[in-house]
């Protein structure tokens, strides 16, 4: 060690005494655990007396399910949106559910009688025949000889 290190760790040393000192009555142990102590504010806390206590009635219960009519009292009940109206295949018909990726071939998946049927431009799916699949969707021809693009769902 070097004399200018030396005299720097003394210095050092000195003023971390006279740092000490000047808290006059408290013991360096006493000081640092003083500076870790957070002041609590009693009005925050919820049992205070500046603070009212909450009402039961009005402290939503998380695992209890309130329909939209019994919503609590003093607050508008919020209602969904109505869901549009989409028009579901007959039952039995076949239903587009997407598409699939066959050794490089593009196929249509239908949904027929709870089975999952693919078919490509030419073939048959129930009562359809597929005449062109593309990433737009599926053009198809029924059995009444009307021909209709399927958009992908």
């Amino acid at each position: 060690m070097t004399l200018r290190s030396g005299l720097l760790l003394a210095a050092l040393a000195v003023a971390t005494g006279v740092l000490v000192a000047v808290r006059p009555g408290m013991s360096p142990g006493a000081a640092s655990r003083s500076e870790l102590r957070v002041p609590v504010r009693s009005a925050n806390l919820p049992g205070s007396p500046t603070e009212p206590a909450p009402d039961p009635a009005t402290i939503r219960d998380l695992f209890h399910f309130v329909p939209h009519a019994a919503a609590r009292p003093g607050r508008p009940a919020v209602r969904a949106a109505p869901a549009a109206v989409v028009a579901t295949p007959a039952p039995g018909s076949p239903r587009l559910v997407g598409l699939v990726r066959r050794q490089g071939r593009l196929l249509a998946a239908f949904a027929i009688g709870g089975d999952v049927v693919l078919a490509g431009p030419g073939e048959a799916a129930g009562e359809l025949t597929v005449l062109a699949v593309s990433e737009d969707g599926v053009r198809i021809r029924r059995r009444d000889g009307s021909e209709e693009l399927l958009p992908l769902p």
